[in-house]
């Protein structure tokens, strides 16, 4: 057996979240189930980390123990003929027995699209339909520039998380608007359960003039606790930067070899 990594593509809506669940279909059941079929033992897999139910994912990185009688590319070619429709593996490629998905992410970006009215059955669930209020784009842009930089983001978790410090670090927190959909991105170090709905929620809030600007100071100082969630199925988690990156080393190798 050699260790293979991997970044899977996956829509969100059917699955109970990432991570392996005893009472509903996870992504990690389905991927798990369908890796050791091939390998024709039981495989498990580790991850960058879990998602919640509904939400989507442009590349989740994970690693597993594989046959090294098939090819990385092989691995790819029948993992992808046997995942449902709404998965499929962007990359496989041969990594170093300690490469850990979850210790080597260093930042992540989550997308949140919302609309105001509806898309059609192509895209409705990727958008998250919100109220068609008026909104102030102005403050809401304000709000989010509050929450860029270093911040005990305990108030915009939600309860049943592990971690041990709730401190995180967000380098980049943007909006834009359009006719009548909203997008919120956010690049940090790491985020807790919960924490990018909770703060699109309060975004909103404030944007919608039920919230002052203030109320961000106050969740950040501990002092308030942000309490509107947005929906699950507007949210994307596009990028997961590694270092190391075994899938940017295997690129590098194969322009080695072609040189």
């Amino acid at each position: 057996m050699v260790k293979y990594a991997g970044l899977l593509q996956f829509k969100g809506t059917n699955y109970a979240g990432f991570q392996r669940q005893k009472n509903g279909t996870a992504i990690q059941n389905v991927l798990e189930s369908t890796l050791s079929q091939i390998n024709n033992t039981a495989t498990v897999v580790r991850y960058s980390g879990r998602t919640d139910a509904g939400v989507h994912a442009w590349g989740m990185p994970f690693v597993f123990w594989g046959r090294e009688d098939l090819s990385a590319d092989k691995w790819m070619f029948i993992l992808n003929r046997m995942l449902p429709n709404d998965m499929r593996a962007l990359s496989i490629v041969r990594t170093s027995p300690d490469f850990d998905p979850q210790l080597s992410a260093v930042a992540k970006q989550y997308l949140y699209c919302a609309t105001q009215e509806r898309l059609g059955p192509l895209w409705d669930d990727f958008f998250a339909y919100l109220p068609n209020l008026p909104i102030e784009s102005s403050a809401v842009i304000s709000g989010a520039r509050k929450l860029v930089g270093e911040h005990d983001f305990k108030g915009f978790s939600k309860k049943g998380s592990s971690v041990r410090s709730s401190r995180r670090k967000l380098y980049e927190v943007s909006v834009m608007f359009t006719h009548s959909r909203m997008y919120f991105s956010f690049v940090g170090n790491g985020f807790l359960y919960g924490m990018v709905r909770l703060m699109v929620g309060t975004l909103l809030q404030i944007g919608w003039g039920k919230q002052d600007l203030d109320f961000i100071d106050e969740v950040l100082s501990g002092n308030a606790v942000a309490n509107y969630s947005v929906p699950a199925q507007g949210l994307h988690l596009v990028k997961v930067w590694l270092e190391p990156d075994p899938f940017l080393e295997s690129v590098k190798a194969n322009e080695r070899d072609l040189s």
